[in-house]
């Protein structure tokens, strides 16, 4: 399981915590059509919902690895990230990211997690991988 932290990431990959906004583009972008990205955006006070992300994928690290699905969390300082990308500014909330980049799915807090696998499982990439699992796994 890869979970990715952009301000960790940062670090890690000593990228400025002000590039953020296009590392996270890349990613999406360099996994696009083999990952799926589960993508947080909050500020760092509402530590509920972080936890409530993390627990989650954390709970359902199988289900995740057979959808292909990641988890990306995005603490921002304020309210508003210049640096995000487009469809993330001004937002705050968990966006589902399919393989082909596009926005799934969207909620301002943890409602998405409630039906996130009924969404991914009517895909029709999902419903083909579920036909069969030996051509894409």
């Amino acid at each position: 399981m890869v979970i990715f932290a952009l301000l960790m990431m940062s670090v890690a990959f000593g990228i400025e915590p002000n590039k953020k906004g296009i590392f996270l583009k890349n990613i999406l972008e360099s996994y696009k059509w083999k990952k799926r990205f589960l993508v947080l955006v909050t500020n760092k006070e509402d530590i509920v919902l972080i936890k409530e992300v993390q627990k989650f994928f954390k709970n359902n690290e199988c289900r995740n690895h057979e959808r292909e699905l990641e988890l990306i969390k995005i603490i921002i300082e304020k309210d508003y990230d210049p640096l995000l990308p487009l469809y993330f500014k001004n937002k705050k909330g968990i966006w589902l990211i399919g393989y082909d980049g596009k926005i799934k799915a969207y909620s301002r807090d943890n409602s998405l997690l409630l039906n996130l696998y009924d969404i991914i499982d009517i895909m029709p990439i999902r419903k083909l991988e579920i036909e069969a699992p030996s051509i894409y796994y």
